[in-house]
């Protein structure tokens, strides 16, 4: 129990305080103990209020977006991930320090669960401006930009009327502007000033070739035939083109007159297109063989396969005729089977070409009377090379023989198939020949491969 008056606790059984001098009563006793209990109950109350606000203020703090500005942008990312909340970093100039947090797409109090990204901006720092580089050559322009803190991103090149070749006409972002910290800048440089073609037709060579050189190009020159212009005067300019730079080429075509249509012969024979040429006009013509594929070695007529010179050409221009012809011609091919069942073989050639023939190589195929192949007993093949040795002179024939060539005694039809010529000169022409020769009592028809 304790004192009405000071408070203080009281020993058993006294009468009065000994602390005060206070005289108690039954009644003290009865009045303190409510007070002492209302005074429990408050404090007890106040604990509860005070972890009640902590608890809903550490709620709101983890549930409710905070200020992100003026934080750096590590540590802004960071917190973003204390909230599990996707974000996007934008940059940008301003007046906050560089990599600062200057602005956040949702505001402070926001509740997380709202937020579906979550975008801060984070600070260039001030926007500088473009130095002025105009009018400076192209490598001195690079550097200073580099210097400034810019870098140089596409250069373009402009024809001006004002600004020297070479010369920085314009920057984009232009000269002054207010612009990013180590933004790219586009360089626009001159190419100088348009030079745009005069009309030169029908003027003579030396006269174009001296404007254009005028003008600060190069010449070349080329010819070609022409209805309407006159020899030795211009044609047309080439490359055509609407301007120029100084130091490009053009090639000045200059008139040869009319010319003579020269007659297309492809397809005809070696006599029928220079025949077909000498009626033109045309006769400074020269013939090449080539190597042939054909039908027939036999009595084969060579076609012209390419000529030098089409459309139009002067009377004394040379053409040259490119002919698919064999230089050899076979006449005839015998063959018998001798007594041991070896095959004979006798083939008459004659060189239709003009060059000394050295060697001639035939890949010979045998067939017996039903058109198979009649394969070698010894060999095993129906298939062999027969070789003759020259030299053949030219238009001369002769008749070459081989014995026992394979030994099948079946045989009744030869195919020459391919025929290699090799000629004095060590030049080489292939013939591959479709004519076969056959026995009286063949009846196998085209013989298989």
């Amino acid at each position: 129990m304790k004192c009405a008056k000071c408070g203080s606790e009281l020993p058993d059984k006294v009468s009065y305080c000994p602390y005060c001098g206070q005289k108690i009563s039954k009644y003290m006793a009865r009045a303190f103990y409510p007070r002492f209990i209302w005074g429990i109950v408050i404090s007890f109350l106040i604990v509860v209020a005070l972890l009640g606000g902590m608890t809903f203020y550490s709620y709101y703090q983890n549930t409710h977006l905070p200020s992100f500005i003026g934080l750096t942008s590590k540590a802004a990312i960071v917190l973003t991930q204390k909230y599990g909340l996707p974000y996007r970093i934008v940059t940008d100039t301003s007046n906050y320090e560089k990599d600062t947090v200057f602005e956040q797409s949702h505001s402070k109090g926001t509740p997380v669960d709202s937020v579906d990204e979550l975008v801060l901006t984070v600070s260039l720092g001030p926007p500088v401006a473009v130095p002025d580089v105009t009018n400076l050559d192209e490598q001195y322009a690079i550097s200073e930009l580099s210097s400034s803190g810019f870098s140089v991103g596409e250069i373009e090149y402009v024809y001006s009327s004002t600004v020297d070749k070479g010369k920085i006409v314009k920057t984009i972002p232009e000269a002054t502007e207010l612009t990013t910290p180590g933004a790219q800048i586009t360089l626009q440089v001159s190419k100088g000033e348009k030079i745009i073609l005069p009309d030169l037709e029908g003027e003579s060579f030396e006269k174009a070739k001296d404007v254009l050189l005028e003008l600060g190009l190069l010449v070349a020159q080329d010819k070609e035939y022409s209805d309407t212009i006159p020899e030795g005067c211009v044609v047309r300019i080439k490359p055509y083109s609407y301007a120029f730079e100084e130091g490009d080429e053009v090639t000045v075509f200059v008139s040869l007159g009319k010319g003579t249509t020269v007659p297309k012969v492809t397809n005809k024979t070696e006599q029928e297109a220079i025949d077909e040429l000498h009626q033109a006009g045309f006769y400074n013509i020269s013939v090449i063989y080539e190597e042939t594929i054909q039908d027939s070695v036999s009595g084969y007529e060579g076609k012209v396969t390419r000529q030098s010179l089409t459309g139009k050409a002067n009377l004394t221009d040379a053409i040259e005729l490119s002919v698919e012809k064999p230089f050899v011609d076979i006449r005839k091919v015998n063959f018998s089977v001798n007594y041991v069942g070896g095959v004979d073989v006798t083939i008459s050639f004659k060189n239709t070409g003009n060059k000394v023939i050295n060697y001639i190589n035939v890949e010979m195929a045998y067939y017996n009377r039903v058109g198979d192949p009649a394969r070698c007993d010894i060999y095993d093949t129906h298939i062999m090379t027969l070789n003759y040795t020259g030299p053949l002179d030219v238009g001369e024939q002769q008749d070459a023989y081989w014995d026992a060539t394979i030994y099948n005694s079946a045989t009744a039809c030869l195919w020459p198939k391919k025929i290699t010529l090799i000629f004095q000169d060590g030049e080489r022409q292939t013939i591959h020949n479709n004519t076969y020769w056959y026995s009286s009592d063949y009846a196998g028809g085209s013989p298989k491969n």
